[in-house]
């Protein structure tokens, strides 16, 4: 029994001496600042700069070593320079930990609980590409070498900088994907820059320019495919493919022309720009239901419908009449308390019909206000989040304890029980006896759905005494609030799919050079990247 206690008391001594000493500690740190640049050159090259913001965290090992990927295969680790707080690093070898990059050995390993800031210089050969939109224009494209998410925590005040070659003119370059937040020019060079305050630095975040290629003696071209040793590389595919074309044309021909039209069709429907969200952390509370069913992709018509009735549940409109669908404006001396809701006022003519593209303008504001809002915040949490927030909602619903309480929890959170895709079946099931209609109905009483006398002994939450609001049974009710919530999005802005076509032209617009290039180097970049540049980065650091 002694020895089994003095065994215990060892082992507990030991563990405790292994996670305390520094040496079986592990990487964990937070990057407050990073800066890369990337400085074409007239040859074909680029020369590749960071400088990055170490703060290692009280509990974490020392850094002494940090990773950074190489952007393609013609990199030298010769080439590399590293400094360590404006001192010269001098052991840079070939990375152990990723695939295509160096390791930069600092002198001075940063200690727990303090900071360093590290700079690494390199050229990188074959970056300036043939632009496969314009045959006028070289491009080149870049991702930023990234951290491992497991020892990287927080974010990163991230800044991308593509510095093009001189006599390049303020108005020739375009950019790719994503826009940048800045240009300058200094006179003799054009500058894009690339500014996040609260991005996550542990994957591949890709941009790109294009400019014409007068400015540069090299530009590389994407290389003849030999089709012979195409086909016998891929033989059984290419059989396939053969067969289908030759013996089954009649097949193949409806089948893509069907999927690219429901292709071209999806693209259409994406109105949230790519962007938003992917890269933040944790989530972002507190959205309004019309911002959240943006958030939710719910179709802009329905969103449009949504904030209208928002503003009749507030007695700020009524509706006048339904065809054309026209409002009346009430409380003409207050303003509603969202941006949005003061535009959709804004959109009503003079005999109160609203213009659609005026709220083709409201939408598109929306959606720029809602990315600035995810700046910094994960875009599936939040998503999983409004999802549950529209699930509690409903389940408060229908666990209230007496129709009265049932009715007025559905009546308080309509917005949200609204998003639900389910919403037609659960108020069907929810109500199915006599209840009264919400306090806001008589403001919208004339386009609404016609209602019948309540049977004699009907019950109901009444939230006005001073307002003669008629009763219904819940599955008539619901049949004729659903229908009419349907009907009035299409009353409001027309053909629904044309018009989240017109946002999304602009909100998430094709982009506007999609660049080209060949992914060098015998295979490639090592991060299988196929894009203008091959400037992807191919594996993070920091361990």
């Amino acid at each position: 029994m002694v020895r089994k206690f003095l065994a215990f008391i060892f082992l507990a001594l030991l563990w405790l001496f292994i996670s305390a000493h520094p040496a079986f500690a592990k990487y964990s740190f937070e990057l407050p600042e990073a800066k890369a640049v990337v400085t074409a050159q007239k040859n074909g090259s680029a020369d590749i700069e960071y400088w990055f913001t170490f703060k290692n965290d009280p509990g974490g090992q020392p850094i002494d070593v940090v990773d950074v990927g190489f952007p393609n295969n013609y990199c030298s680790v010769s080439s590399v320079y590293a400094q360590e707080d404006g001192v010269d690093i001098r052991d840079i070898r070939k990375s152990a930990y990723i695939n295509n990059g160096v390791e930069v050995h600092l002198p001075k390993p940063i200690p727990p609980g303090e900071s360093g800031t590290v700079y690494v210089k390199f050229p990188a050969d074959r970056m300036v590409w043939q632009d496969d939109k314009d045959k006028e224009y070289a491009s080149i494209e870049f991702s930023p070498t990234w951290f491992d998410g497991s020892l990287l925590n927080g974010t990163t005040a991230r800044t991308v900088q593509v510095i093009m070659p001189q006599g390049v003119l303020p108005d020739e370059p375009r950019y790719h994907r994503e826009k940048f937040t800045k240009a300058d020019y200094t006179g003799t060079t054009v500058i894009y820059t690339w500014h996040d305050p609260a991005a996550r630095f542990t994957g591949k975040y890709l941009i790109g320019a294009s400019f014409p290629k007068k400015y540069v003696e090299k530009v590389y071209e994407r290389p003849k495919i030999n089709l012979f040793a195409f086909l016998l590389k891929h033989l059984a595919n290419a059989i396939g493919v053969l067969f289908v074309w030759i013996f089954n044309p009649i097949i193949i021909f409806p089948v893509l022309i069907i999927f690219s039209f429901w292709q071209q069709r999806r693209r259409r429907m994406k109105y949230l720009p790519p962007t938003i969200g992917v890269e933040g952390v944790g989530v972002k509370t507190g959205l309004t239901a019309p911002r959240a069913a943006l958030l939710l992709e719910v179709p802009l018509n329905k969103v449009v419908t949504m904030i209208m009735f928002g503003l009749i549940r507030k007695g700020f409109i009524t509706v006048r009449k339904t065809e054309p669908l026209a409002f009346e404006r009430l409380k003409k001396d207050e303003e509603p308390e969202y941006p949005y809701e003061k535009d959709f006022l804004k959109s009503f003519d003079e005999y109160g019909v609203p213009n659609e593209i005026r709220l083709r303008a409201m939408m598109i504001d929306m959606i720029k206000d809602l990315k600035e809002r995810m700046r910094g915040f994960s875009l599936k949490d939040t998503v999983a989040y409004y999802r549950q927030v529209v699930s509690d909602a409903w389940k408060q619903v229908e666990s209230a304890d007496t129709p009265e309480l049932k009715y007025k929890q559905y009546d308080d959170d309509f917005e949200w029980v609204a998003l639900d895709h389910d919403f037609d079946r659960r108020t069907h099931n929810t109500f199915a006896d006599t209840y009264v209609s919400p306090s806001w109905w008589p403001r919208y009483i004339t386009g609404g759905p016609s209602v019948s006398p309540a049977p004699s002994g009907g019950g109901g939450y009444t939230p006005s005494p001073n307002i003669e609001i008629p009763r219904m049974a819940g599955a008539e009710f619901a049949s004729g609030l659903v229908g009419w919530f349907e009907t009035s999005s299409q009353n409001i802005v027309g053909k629904s799919e044309s018009f989240i076509s017109s946002v999304t032209e602009v909100s998430n617009p094709v982009p506007v050079s999609s660049g080209s290039g060949f992914s060098g180097g015998g295979g490639g970049c090592a991060c299988a990247c196929a894009c203008a540049g091959c400037a992807c980065a191919c594996a993070g650091g920091g361990r």
